[in-house]
C-alpha cells in the first residue's frame, strides 16, 4: 500500500471513530495531509492562528489524539514530537474482525 492510500485509510477510520472530537479528527487529518509523519506543538502553532486556539486547546487536542492511540508521543533533545500511528485501535480492531471472517 502506498503512503497516499494508507493517509486515506487512517483519514477515514479517524473520522468514523465517535469516541474523538470533531476537533481531534480535524488535527488528525491535517497532521495527515504534512509531508513528513512527525510534528510538534511549535510546528502546529506555527501554522495555525493563535486568535483560534486558546494556550492549552491544541495541547489537548493532541493529548486526545496519544490518548486514542492515532499519535504516538516522543521526548527528542527536549522537544516533544508527535508521530502518526499507523496501526491506531479502529483499524487494528477492523483488520482483526476481517481477519476472522476470512478464516
Amino acid at each position: 500500500m502506498n503512503n497516499i492510500h494508507k493517509k486515506l485509510l487512517l483519514s477515514h477510520f479517524c473520522l468514523k471513530d465517535c469516541t474523538l472530537s470533531w476537533s481531534a479528527k480535524g488535527l488528525y487529518s491535517y497532521i495527515l495531509d504534512l509531508p513528513k509523519d512527525k510534528v510538534t506543538l511549535k510546528e502546529l502553532e506555527e501554522y495555525t492562528s493563535t486568535d483560534i486556539l486558546e494556550d492549552r486547546q491544541l495541547a489537548n487536542i493532541l493529548e486526545e489524539l496519544v490518548k486514542q492511540g492515532y499519535l504516538k508521543q516522543r521526548n527528542k533533545n527536549g522537544k516533544v514530537e508527535y508521530r502518526i500511528n499507523e496501526m491506531p485501535p479502529l483499524l487494528k480492531e477492523a483488520c482483526r474482525l476481517l481477519r476472522k471472517t476470512v478464516k
